[in-house]
């Protein structure tokens, strides 16, 4: 139940600003939204919100499970929900790395990246497979002790807060842009240009990617998209491009272990 209405708070609040970005872009002529593109994200978002719910319980029971052999018996205190803010933020920052990093979520995580828009629509540009092994990068906090229940709220929270990041209507934030993740920051991690590629990978705060190296500030407009789009206009196709470019390179292999480490492979690094 309590999933349920945070996902009709979610979509009713995405509905109004969602219309607002529209009459704008409609009143301006700032030609922001396709209307295929539009259905295509919109249709891909719906799914991943209906099998999410099934899934959420799935990682509930996961969570549980891991919990019973936890480390630490760690109170709902404030600085425990504080604690657990922060690392989970750096979970999503590692999770949304590799997902840029290795050939096999990349093929996943690609979608969100390949449309040539860039408005509120594409934060729900996801692909349904991805629910089936993301919450697993969240699990060794269950281990360290933090609640489940916890865990999945933050996740929720820090999913509902990402969806407002995908707009070019907001400019940079001011001493925001220091340490959150803002539309800005998020419209450098969308871009393909040379100089913003793998950049900005938080989720609430932009403070690991300035620790880690992965932060770059938007000074040049950005071209959205992929660098190996599809040239087919078909949303399954899209869906899909990189899982057939993946197989295309591995069908040619005989080694079952060269098939692997192309699986595990950096995108970028043409290493077969």
């Amino acid at each position: 139940m309590l999933e349920l209405s945070i996902n009709s708070v979610t979509i009713y609040l995405f509905g109004i600003i969602w219309a607002a970005e529209a009459l704008i872009n409609y009143k301006d002529n700032r030609h922001l939204y396709g209307l295929k593109d539009s259905l295509t994200n919109i249709c891909f978002g719906l799914v991943v919100i209906v099998a999410g719910l099934g899934l959420k319980l799935v990682a509930l029971i996961f969570y549980e499970f891991v919990y019973h052999y936890r480390i630490f018996e760690l109170e709902n205190t404030l600085w425990v929900w504080l604690v657990a803010i922060f690392a989970c933020d750096l979970i999503f920052y590692l999770f949304h790395f590799m997902a840029h990093k290795v050939n096999l979520f990349w093929a996943v995580h690609s979608f969100h990246h390949s449309s040539n828009y860039f408005n509120f629509t594409i934060g729900l540009r996801n692909h349904f497979i991805h629910l089936t092994y993301r919450f697993l990068f969240w699990s060794p906090l269950c281990f360290i002790g933090f609640d489940p229940l916890l865990i999945i709220f933050i996740d929720n929270f820090t999913s509902f807060y990402q969806l407002f990041l995908h707009t070019q209507l907001i400019g940079k934030l001011g001493p925001f842009e220091l340490f959150l993740n803002t539309p800005s920051h998020h419209r450098v991690h969308h871009g393909c240009n040379e100089q913003y590629l793998d950049k900005n990978f938080g989720g609430l705060f932009i403070i690991y990617d300035r620790f880690f190296g992965t932060f770059c500030a938007e000074d040049e407009p950005v071209a959205y998209g992929v660098t190996k789009r599809s040239k087919s206009e078909n949303p399954l196709k899209i869906a899909f491009h990189e899982f057939y470019l993946l197989y295309l390179e591995t069908h040619k292999k005989k080694s079952l272990f060269t098939k692997i480490k192309i699986l595990f492979s950096n995108p970028n690094n043409k290493i077969y």
